[in-house]
This record gives C-alpha cells, sequence and structure tokens, in this order.
C-alpha cells in the first residue's frame, strides 16, 4: 500500500545542502542509492556556488545548482525559491535552514527533511560546562550521533534505507595511491580550538620525514603560518613539502588521494579522504565525535581525550574557555604515529 505522501516514482528530485563544505561531502553518501532506487529520476544537487566541484564529476547528479551570494541573500530568495514550482517532484532537504524551508514552502513540492540533532549538540555544550564547575557530575549524553545515518532516516519512506552508506566525490582525474609511501598532514581548521598544536604536527611530520617517507603539509592560504612553524621544526626538511595556498580544490583532492595515510583536525579534509577512500587519522579537540560527524569508516582512525569541559562550542572557539586546553594537549604525537603506522 503506498504510503500517504510519499512520491513513488518521481521523475526529477532536487537535494538541498547549503553548507559547509565537510557537510556538502558528508551529504554526497545519499546520491548513489537515490540513483539506484530510482534509476530514471533526474537529481540535482543545490548547494552554495563555491561547492559545486564537490558534486560536478558525480556520474549520478543530472545537475549542480551553485547559488551565489547574491542570490543567496533573503531579499532574493523568496523569487529564486519560486522558481523551483513545478520544476521537480521531490524535494529532498539535507539542510533544514530558513533558506531550504522557503524552496519548500514557496515552491509546494513534496519534501522529506532532515531531523537535525541541533539542539542535542547544544545541550551537550551545555551540559560539558555545568561538568566543567562541577566535574564529579556523571556524563549524560554518551551516545555518538552518526549524521549520515540521520540523512537517510529523511529517506526511508521513499524505501532508501541506510547501509553504512560513505560519502564520495568522484572526479576522473582522481589517480592512485603514490608509487611511495606518502603522508599528508592538515593542522588547519576554521577555529583555533579545532586545531591540535603546531609542534604536535611537527613531531609526527618529523618522525616521518626522519624515516624517508614523504610528508606534505595541505592546506589554503590561511594555513601558510601553522604550516610555515611546522615546517621550521622539522629537521628532515628535503623530504617534506608546504602545500598550503598553492593548490586548488580539485589539485587538494588529488593529493589527499595519493596520500597513503592523511592526519588532519576535525575539518572538511577528514570527510573528503572518507570520500576518496584514503586512510585518515582525526583528531578532535574542543568538539567532540559524539557530535555526529565522526565516520567511522573501516580505515578512520578517531583520536579523541574526553574531559568533562568538552565539548566547550559547537564549532569549536578562538580559546579554550578554560585556559588549559587540555583536549588538545592530552593527545600524544606518540599516539597519532601509532594510529597512522596501523593503516600504512
Amino acid at each position: 500500500m503506498a504510503q500517504k505522501g510519499v512520491c513513488l516514482d518521481p521523475k526529477k528530485i532536487l537535494i538541498i545542502r547549503f553548507s559547509s563544505l565537510g557537510d556538502i561531502v558528508l551529504a554526497t553518501s545519499v546520491i548513489a542509492p537515490l540513483k539506484k532506487k530510482f534509476p530514471e529520476a533526474e537529481l540535482s544537487f543545490l548547494t552554495k556556488r563555491e561547492y559545486i566541484e564537490v558534486l560536478e564529476g558525480n556520474p549520478n547528479l543530472a545537475a549542480v545548482i551553485g547559488l551565489s551570494k547574491e542570490e543567496l541573500k533573503l531579499v532574493n530568495f523568496t523569487k529564486l525559491a519560486e522558481g523551483f514550482y513545478g520544476n521537480y517532484d521531490l524535494i529532498i532537504d539535507l539542510h533544514a535552514n530558513l533558506r531550504s524551508f522557503l524552496i519548500r514552502a514557496y515552491s509546494g513540492i513534496e519534501t522529506k527533511i532532515y531531523r537535525k540533532a541541533a539542539l542535542r549538540r547544544r545541550r551537550m555544550v551545555g551540559h560539558a560546562f555545568t561538568r566543567g564547575l562541577f566535574p564529579f557530575l556523571p556524563e549524560v549524553y554518551k551516545k555518538e550521533e552518526n549524521v549520515i545515518e540521520n540523512y537517510f532516516k529523511a529517506l526511508e519512506p521513499l524505501g532508501v534505507n541506510y547501509k553504512e552508506e560513505l560519502p564520495e566525490i568522484v572526479m576522473p582525474e582522481i589517480k592512485n595511491k603514490a608509487a611511495f609511501p606518502l603522508i599528508g598532514l592538515h593542522a588547519g581548521g576554521k577555529q583555533n580550538t579545532k586545531r591540535w598544536p603546531a609542534e604536535k604536527f611537527a613531531e609526527v611530520a618529523d618522525y616521518y620525514a626522519g624515516k624517508a617517507f614523504k610528508v606534505i603539509l595541505l592546506g589554503d592560504e590561511k594555513d601558510t603560518y601553522t604550516n610555515s612553524k611546522i615546517m621550521a621544526l622539522v629537521k628532515n626538511k628535503q623530504n617534506l613539502a608546504d602545500l598550503s595556498g598553492k593548490t586548488t580544490f580539485r589539485e587538494m583532492v588529488l593529493k589527499i588521494k595519493e596520500c597513503s595515510v592523511l592526519v588532519t583536525n576535525d575539518s572538511a579534509p577528514f570527510h573528503i579522504a572518507t570520500a576518496v577512500k584514503t586512510p585518515v587519522v582525526v583528531i578532535f579537540c574542543a568538539t567532540t565525535p559524539k557530535f555526529g560527524f565522526a565516520v567511522r569508516a573501516k580505515t578512520n582512525r578517531i583520536v579523541n581525550i574526553e574531559l568533562p569541559c568538552k565539548p566547550c562550542s559547537l564549532h569549536g572557539g578562538k580559546s579554550c574557555p578554560k585556559g588549559h586546553f587540555r583536549c588538545a594537549g592530552k593527545i600524544d604525537p606518540r599516539d597519532v604515529i601509532k594510529q597512522v603506522n596501523e593503516l600504512i
């Protein structure tokens, strides 16, 4: 029996996810299963213009629609939302914010909506603040969310169920692994408290450079200062290259694919590595895997220290509220090296 309000044979499906880069990568996990379920349907993906490169090579997408900053302004968005009327049979809303709501409201198209765990994450931060003051209080939030699994819950009425799918970035020019052992390090991150200290990354770089491994430092222009600190601390510089600010997005993805292992903070390169099947060691400082973004693929290793005051924020901050930054300081480079050695 058909479920009420479920489009059983959609011809055109629109997937919506606007930001951020890591979230766009994670959202790619639903594309192939949707296409498998509805092989005759045309799938389109609506996102910000700066993220279209993540999606453009995907053979399961008929179109990738990238909106400019001007188009994303709310004053212009209502008219844009009306333009979707009649163009799609089904919307998969994996963002569930004001803009995606306007598209749903003004287009009148049947929509399946991802239910965020945002309130739970905010409660976790509040609980950690209280435990930071009173460490003897018990931990309440023990369950680890899974954002990808939550995306699939929106698809369950369509008969598309979660089967431990992973994100996928498809680029025709993606190559195989480098012929020699190559360790990638990404020490950047938008917020200071999500970054493992540069001197600790330098210990990892120095260890592998000293063993004649090739080591590359990845990042954009904002990461050049951090990577210069790492470069200054590494002795075997002949085996170390700093690529920060020197690669396009596509080139960075290709470099991550070439790596034997990537070591990174809790940031977009973690999800990119998973999406191109590169083993990755990811370091969580102020945030926590319990938020649901720690994709636990077989070749992923999560390095994380739980403290009563953690997580202190949703997305990290400029400095540790307690002034000690133990969530990063307690993570020993030797533990990270051990995890890397298991994956090489």
